[in-house]
């Protein structure tokens, strides 16, 4: 079953997992790869993965959270009802970014029949499915570096009857040729028809971006594109404090993110072509803002359906975002490329 091909083929396993734990398997990664793993935790924003079968159980789709979390799980969802889920759009755009991008790589519709599109970075999959639903008969395979967060995420895939074929998360280390290859599904050079990532290059520093860079232009068809949205250096340097918090809370190394005109050097130097920066730091500081607000105002329900630690997780996360936009130091950016044709 894919589960049990995650767990038992999975490259990166994130330890403190319930789906780890139900495994009961031993299978050694290296120090480094499962360093990266475990390290992105510090990120709360990627804790109480489990929130989404809470939220499952208060709706009624589950008996319990035991229950939600099993390997054999099969409740089902209608698509609406998975879109009701909150915090499973972990970018920006939400469900418009991800339209943008069908557009932007030319898929939309039946445009996507028989194409394959590859999501760095994919968390728990909700922009992988959008694609899927958005592009009639267009495969896509995430490519995610923590477990709990592709169990959760195939499972909800599943629920909704989107089968492997279409929508496919792999724990995997995209950086990783070896591991994330045709072991995993992944397609081979020059045979996929997109790319994307969503707030996930941001954790690179300028050797692995210049590595994902090279293995982004490598596994596209020729002519094919690149979407991504990410995080850049806006202002001339970040202050201690600030780069303190991308470090800590934001798992971000702010001394190596780059520059506008360092980003368009990297893809260039890459191979890419055609490359649009789109600057979109007061629309994305403006939603976290608004997250901010909402999350917060809803204290009550979340810690009745939750619990308290998931509530004031978030809300230090949600905080920290908001004041780093602030500054006027950290800038976002959407930016789309094209591999050449010759």
């Amino acid at each position: 079953s894919l589960d049990r091909r995650v767990r038992c083929t999975a490259v990166l396993r994130t330890t403190a997992t319930m789906a780890a734990a139900s495994c009961g398997e031993t299978d050694q990664v290296g120090a480094g790869e499962r360093q990266r793993s475990d390290s992105i935790k510090s990120m709360k924003l990627y804790n109480h993965v489990t929130r989404v079968y809470h939220y499952l159980v208060e709706h009624g789709h589950c008996r319990s959270v035991e229950e939600a979390a099993a390997p054999d799980a099969a409740f089902q969802l209608s698509k609406d009802e998975l879109l009701d889920i909150p915090g499973l759009f972990l970018n920006y755009g939400q469900h418009d970014s991800v339209k943008d991008a069908i557009f932007a790589l030319n898929l939309a519709g039946p445009n996507g029949d028989g194409k394959v599109v590859v999501d760095v970075g994919a968390g728990l999959g909700q922009p992988a499915r959008a694609m899927a639903w958005l592009a009639d008969g267009l495969r896509v395979i995430g490519v995610e570096l923590q477990e709990d967060q592709v169990v959760v995420g195939n499972k909800l895939s599943r629920a909704v009857g989107l089968p492997a074929e279409r929508c496919e998360l792999l724990c995997a280390d995209f950086l990783d040729e070896t591991s994330a290859g045709s072991d995993l599904g992944l397609p081979g050079s020059g045979a996929i028809d997109g790319l994307v990532s969503w707030l996930c290059i941001l954790h690179m520093n300028r050797e692995q971006r210049a590595q994902v860079w090279q293995r982004s232009a490598k596994l596209l068809k020729p002519g094919a594109k690149i979407f991504v949205e990410d995080f850049f250096r806006a202002g001339e340097h970040f202050s201690p404090e600030e780069l303190e918090q991308l470090r800590v809370d934001v798992y971000c190394d702010g001394a190596q993110l780059p520059s506008r005109e360092e980003y368009v050097a990297e893809l260039e130097a890459a191979g890419f072509t055609d490359i649009v920066f789109e600057d979109k730091s007061a629309e994305w500081g403006k939603f976290c803002a608004e997250r901010l607000a909402a999350w917060e105002g809803k204290r009550a329900e979340i810690e009745r359906i939750q619990n308290e630690a998931t509530f004031a997780d978030l809300s230090h996360f949600y905080r920290t975002i908001v004041s780093l936009w602030a500054n006027g130091t950290l800038g976002g950016v959407r930016v789309v490329a094209t591999k050449p044709t010759g």
